[in-house]
Parts: C-alpha cells; sequence; structure tokens
C-alpha cells in the first residue's frame, strides 16, 4: 500500500496482449512472431479504446497508491510530533505528557499497519514512558504489540525477548502468551510455541480468536515433525526426506532437529533412529544436516542415548557411533554436571564404551567434570552392593590404558581417586586398596615397560561371588592366618589408628572382627 508509483513494466505487461501494430494484413513470419507473444490482432479503434482503459486505470492505481504514502507520512508525521512531547525543553525539565499511552498505541498500531515499523517502536516507548504505561496490565499489552512490530521488522530474537517481559509483567494475559507462542514460532521453535500455546489457554477465554489463529500457524510444523520422527523409527529414509523438505520450506532448517513428542518424553528423530537400529536412517539424517547433538527429555544427546539409552539394545552400536560422529556429534560433550561421556562410562564400569572414546581422544580419561573429577574419581566413587566388579574392572582398565599419572589429579575437596575408596569401613573398598598398592609396589621394582605406564596388575584376590561374575578363576583368597576352620571366615584388617576417640587396639579388632565375618559367599553381617 505504500508503494510511490508502479513499476516501470506494469503498463507495457498490461497492453502487452492488445497491442496493435495498425495493419490488416500480416505476413505468416509476422503471425507467427505474434502468436508467440501471445499478441491478437485488432482494429485501430478497439486498439485506441483498450489504450484508454489502461491509461485510466494506471491513474486510478497511481491516485490509489499516492492516498495510501499520503496517509502514511500524515501518521509517520503524527508519531514524530508525538514523540517531541517526550522531549525536554532547554531548561532541562521534562515536558508534560499531552497523550495517554492508548492514544499512543493506539497510533504505534496504524504505523505497524502502514508498514512504517520503526516509527511503530517509537510509538511503543513513548507509551511506555507514560504513568499509564506503569501499569501491568497496560505494560504487558505495549509489550506484547511491541512484539509484534519486532517480528514484523525482523528482529527474532528482541521479539521473543520483549514477549517474555510481557508475560513477567502479566501472566494471566492470554494475548502475552500468544505473543510468546508467535515469537517462538518466528525463530523456528513450535515445540517451545506451542507450549506457550498450551499455557495461554490456561488463563482464560479473552484470547481465544488469538489463540486460534496461533495454532493455526504451529500445527503444520508440528504435524511434519511428528511425520519425521515415526518415518525415523519406521526406517523410511524417503518418507523422513519428505517431512524434512516440508520442515524446511517454513524457513527453519533447524526445526527438523528439534526434541518433540509426549510429555517428559520429547526426542529427536535421531533418537528414533537408534531406539530401532536404523543405520540408514542415521546416515540419512547426516546428510541432510540434522543437529545430532540436541539432547532429549533426559538431557542425553544422541550418542549418549546410544551409549547408556534403549539405542545400546538394537543394532551394532559402533556402527550407529560412527555414523554419529559423522553426522557431528560430539564425543566430548558434556551434562548439566559437566560429566564427559567417559565419566559415565566409567562410574558405570563400562569398558567398551571407555575403550571406544579412548580410540578417539586419550584425553577423555583425564578431563574434568564440575566438581573437578576426573573418570578414575567417578570410578572410585561407585558405591552399593554388588559394584565389586565395577570398581575392580575400571580401576584396572583405566591404570593400564592411562598411566599411573591418573592417580595423581585432585578434585575440588583435594582429594586424589583412591581417597575414595573406604578401605576403613568397606571390605570391597580395603580388597581394592591393598591390590592397587601391591600392584604400584610391583611397578616401582620391576623394569618399565617399552610402551610405558604400568606392568601387568596382580591377580585381584576378590570375593567368591566377585570372581563368580566376571568370570576371573577363583582361588583362595588372602585371609588371615588364625581364620576358623568352618565355612566363616575373616578378612585381613586395614591399618587402624587408636588415638582416635581414645581406643584401644584390641577393641578395635574386636570390633573389626564382628562387623567383618564372611561365609563361604563372601558375604558379611
Amino acid at each position: 500500500p505504500c508503494a510511490a508509483a508502479l513499476p516501470q513494466d506494469a503498463m507495457a505487461s498490461y497492453l502487452l496482449p492488445h497491442r496493435n501494430t495498425k495493419k490488416q494484413n500480416y505476413t505468416d513470419e509476422e503471425r507467427a512472431e505474434m502468436a508467440a507473444l501471445g499478441i491478437v490482432p485488432r482494429s485501430t479503434q478497439e486498439s485506441f479504446s483498450l489504450e484508454r482503459k489502461a491509461q485510466d486505470e494506471k491513474k486510478r492505481l497511481e491516485k490509489r497508491a499516492k492516498a495510501d504514502g499520503d496517509r502514511a507520512a500524515a501518521v509517520a508525521a503524527e508519531a514524530q510530533k508525538y514523540l517531541r512531547t517526550l522531549e525536554a525543553p532547554g531548561d532541562g525539565k521534562p515536558r508534560k505528557l499531552r497523550l495517554s499511552a492508548q492514544r499512543l498505541v493506539k497510533n504505534g498500531l496504524h504505523a505497524h499497519n502502514y508498514g512504517l515499523h520503526k516509527n511503530a517502536l517509537e510509538a511503543y516507548a513513548a507509551a511506555l514512558a507514560t504513568p499509564e504505561g506503569a501499569e501491568p496490565s497496560v505494560k504487558a499489552e505495549i509489550l506484547a504489540h511491541r512484539s509484534a512490530t519486532l517480528r514484523a521488522f525482523g528482529q527474532g530474537a528482541e521479539a521473543l525477548q520483549c514477549a517474555n517481559e510481557a508475560v513477567d509483567a502479566d501472566s494471566t494475559s492470554p494475548v502475552c502468551r500468544v505473543a510468546v507462542a508467535l515469537a517462538y514460532d518466528y525463530n523456528g521453535d513450535p515445540v517451545k510455541a506451542m507450549d506457550a500455546i498450551q499455557a495461554g489457554a490456561k488463563c482464560g477465554t479473552g484470547g481465544a480468536a488469538l489463540l486460534k489463529e496461533a495454532v493455526q500457524a504451529v500445527t503444520p510444523k508440528l504435524q511434519a515433525l511428528a511425520k519425521l520422527r515415526d518415518a525415523a523409527f519406521r526406517g523410511d529414509v524417503g518418507q523422513c526426506a519428505a517431512a524434512a523438505a516440508e520442515l524446511d520450506a517454513h524457513g527453519h532448517p533447524q526445526t527438523k532437529s528439534l526434541s518433540w513428542g509426549e510429555p517428559r518424553r520429547e526426542d529427536t528423530a535421531l533418537h528414533r533412529a537408534l531406539a530401532a537400529g536404523r543405520a540408514d536412517v542415521v546416515r540419512w539424517a547426516g546428510d541432510a544436516g540434522l543437529d545430532a547433538n540436541v539432547p532429549d527429555a533426559d538431557g542425553d544427546a544422541p550418542l549418549a542415548f546410544l551409549f547408556f539409552g534403549d539405542g545400546r539394545r538394537a543394532g551394532d552400536w559402533r556402527e550407529l557411533a560412527g555414523l554419529l560422529l559423522e553426522a557431528g556429534a560430539d564425543a566430548g560433550r558434556v551434562d548439566a554436571s559437566g560429566a564427559t561421556l567417559f565419566h559415565r562410562a566409567a562410574a558405570s564400569g563400562d569398558a567398551d564404551v571407555c575403550a571406544w572414546l579412548f580410540d578417539r581422544d586419550r584425553s577423555f580419561a583425564s578431563r574434568r567434570d564440575a566438581t573437578g573429577a576426573t573418570p578414575l574419581h567417578a570410578a572410585c566413587r561407585v558405591t552399593g552392593e554388588g559394584n565389586e566388579i565395577v570398581k575392580h574392572g575400571m580401576l584396572e582398565w583405566l591404570l593400564v590404558h592411562g598411566g599411573p599419572d591418573l592417580m595423581l589429579p585432585r578434585d575440588d575437596a583435594d582429594k586424589p581417586p583412591l581417597a575414595y575408596l573406604k578401605h576403613e569401613t568397606d571390605a570391597v573398598d580395603a580388597r581394592l586398596k591393598k591390590w592397587v598398592s601391591a600392584w604400584l609396589r610391583a611397578a616401582r621394582k620391576a623394569p618399565k615397560p617399552p610402551g610405558g605406564g604400568l606392568p601387568p596388575p596382580p591377580p585381584y584376590e576378590g570375593g567368591a561371588a566377585a570372581g563368580v561374575a566376571s568370570g576371573i578363576p577363583t582361588r583362595t583368597r588372602g585371609f588371615r592366618a588364625d581364620r576358623p576352620a568352618d565355612d566363616v571366615r575373616r578378612a585381613a584388617p586395614p591399618r587402624f589408628k587408636p588415638e582416635l576417640h581414645g581406643i584401644s587396639i584390641k577393641s578395635q579388632y574386636a570390633r573389626f572382627d564382628a562387623m567383618t565375618f564372611e561365609d563361604e559367599e563372601g558375604t558379611t553381617a
């Protein structure tokens, strides 16, 4: 509507089908050329009549465009006049406002409708500066309108921030929720847009029409995203490509990488493909540009989901992990606690994942989390019954592959990894501490291996249950020589400090014996 004039070729394009060369007889070549151009031969009088009609139509359109331009210019001038009322005179005292916030908002809406977005923003700023603009409900309405103008102005991030400020001013207004929804949708996140719409539906029925309009804008994108996730789980690469093309047509390529689904079970198309072991879909996702680091509802990116979630149960996980790396997955990605995948694998005793990660980057074994802990700290911190195999296996793997230097770093609590082996109160930790100490003593006496690191570890004299579970040959354990002849055995006591709490050595040994009697299965009281 604000166009100053018609395009230069508007008249020519209108007269092209009706042009007359003022000839009654045409050659075959001329008729063929005119037919190719779509020109119909007409009489001279009819041609002049059509030209007059075209000129009248052009004048009418020019007059309308001029009227719209004059009206828009008047709105801009009026907005500038309103803004001048906010300027301070020469004495430095602010002028008294002559316009209400409602009038300024109305003028801002007029400027927005005529495409004068800058003038509209100035009018909204003037409205917020009025005394009425400080009221929560009025402020929220102004900010919601300002968010719409910022979207039209092409400033998506500022529009979302402004809409969130409107919700902070009045969280019960559905208009503000709609503004947030439309801002999220403009930025290519229909999932959060639908969340804002659902929150607005709980505010009341005041913005039902606006909510319906927002739903109509968001629903097609969510439907396409649902098709993509379902096709990824089925392994239908063609349907995945069609759904991704439908999402790309909306102008936001990142939409196809979003996590969506049932509440608290949201995941991406890559998560769905990994859950079913669809290697071809994962390969297609890398070629299509899907983000391979978007987390699911549990905070796990696709690579973490493959290692520690349901993705490990289907397909060749090593092949899928390699495809994820090709698609841009970050093997060193940290979670909310700052722990890497290597930390999690060490804490769960998954030596296969540790070896796979270690082959990609040896520095993973020495990286720290938010508490300053290394993967060896994480392995030593494991507690609970049945975790002896986890701790022993990871201690052996980490020290063999990472070397004795892994025992040196201290966490934020100023503790080395082996300090978390509670050998004074835990029989399992006591055996592990004794085994590691014997290994290190043997390493100091033995010649250094050619490739560096530690020599092979000594046999681990763990409990019988631990030996059966891990496949380690069961052997006689290093118990005290004075153990009873029956089925009850005693574990070797740790070192004691009798000066603590005034307890004698005799009472300490008596207490320890009572706590650490073991039967044939290695179970204490």
